[in-house]
């Protein structure tokens, strides 16, 4: 997501600027066998029968001032409890349904929104000294971040983990700011060294301002294969999903006030420019559709199962050390009881012969 100034923000020891967004950076890459996967899940699953599951998140927290980031002529470090509150806790209240302006949602819509029943853990946070900035003006260089080489971090079991880089991107020379960015799932198995989302540090630094920033919730759906809205084309252009009306537009310009239902409309009908997945100003909720479509890279045959079959590995682990353990405590128990018995036996015995003697 690319953000242009539009108005300022405040937060201590720190002047922000909140922007509006402007274009797509990482194409959407078609991947036939994935996409037929993809449409047998939707169409043999259904949203209420889907479980939750579990997601774990690796940070990696690159500086850009040996042990701490510098802003303007501020110098601070990130601590586990900011990335908690302003990054995961965001994503578990976007993704569950939980978020409070969902209500916002025009009513006609309302029945659709839909609770992805995935619960963002922090799985482990790294810190990096570095002095590694990224340039806005230069895609080809975004992804150095990723690598230890480069003053970066190299991805950690991107099978098993969602990866998130916490960098700073500098501002391009149109003045625009590169908010993050993030991989589809199209692309895992051709490049898993540049799995995961890269979160440029000022747009944590919108959330922790104030402002409703809703970049990470945008790019993880991207991660988890879901397209834009509009699909990148136009009104012959589909993002897949059935119940996300067809558009042609980005929806940049929407806010509150230019953007209403269902005045806002194209391709014959009204435009949902408040789904996480648009470039509106105002985002509050994904649909059931979405939900399914990303639910499938998680399903047996999806890219990203390993991360599902992770988590019940592990479950499976401690549910069998847990029966070993009371097992072990049963046999122990029983010979006790056996060795009880036997000592009470033979001294009795012993008793009954002392008193014949």
């Amino acid at each position: 997501l690319k953000f242009d100034n539009n108005d300022n923000f405040n937060m201590p020891n720190l002047n922000l600027e909140k922007f509006n967004i402007q274009n797509l950076d990482i194409q959407y890459q078609i991947n036939e066998q994935l996409e037929s996967h993809t449409k047998k899940f939707m169409e043999n699953n259904e949203y209420e029968d889907i479980e939750e599951i579990e997601i774990p998140m690796i940070f990696h927290v690159v500086y850009n001032n040996g042990d701490n980031y510098q802003y303007e002529d501020y110098s601070f470090k990130l601590n586990q409890q900011l990335i908690q509150t302003y990054v995961v806790d965001q994503l578990n209240e976007d993704y569950n349904l939980e978020n409070e302006d969902r209500f916002e949602t025009p009513e006609v819509w309302q029945d659709l929104m839909a609770d992805f029943k995935i619960k963002f853990v922090i799985n482990k946070v790294i810190y990096i000294n570095s002095h590694l900035e990224l340039d806005g003006d230069d895609d080809s260089k975004l992804d150095t971040v990723k690598f230890d080489k480069n003053g970066g971090s190299d991805v950690i079991n991107p099978e098993l983990n969602l990866n998130v880089w916490i960098v700073n991107i500098l501002p391009m020379s149109t003045g625009n700011y590169l908010m993050g960015y993030a991989y589809y799932a199209s692309y895992f198995k051709q490049q898993p060294e540049l799995d995961g989302y890269v979160l440029n540090l000022y747009a944590l630094l919108l959330s922790m301002s104030g402002y409703g920033d809703r970049t990470s919730t945008h790019e993880i759906g991207h991660w988890m294969n879901l397209r834009h809205i509009w699909g990148d084309g136009g009104c012959d252009v589909d993002d897949g999903i059935v119940d996300t009306p067809n558009s042609d537009t980005s929806h940049i310009e929407c806010g509150s006030e230019n953007c209403t239902y269902p005045e806002t409309s194209s391709c014959g009908s009204a435009d949902m420019f408040m789904n996480f997945m648009s470039y509106g100003n105002e985002q509050y909720m994904f649909t059931k559709g979405q939900m399914l479509r990303a639910r499938a890279v998680f399903a047996e045959g999806g890219p990203r199962h390993s991360m599902v079959t992770r988590k019940k590995s592990t479950d499976d682990d401690d549910n069998h050390n847990h029966n070993v353990i009371i097992w072990c405590g049963l046999v122990a128990a029983f010979i006790c009881l056996i060795l009880m018995i036997y000592f009470i036996f033979r001294s009795v015995y012993r008793c009954i012969l002392k008193y014949r003697l």
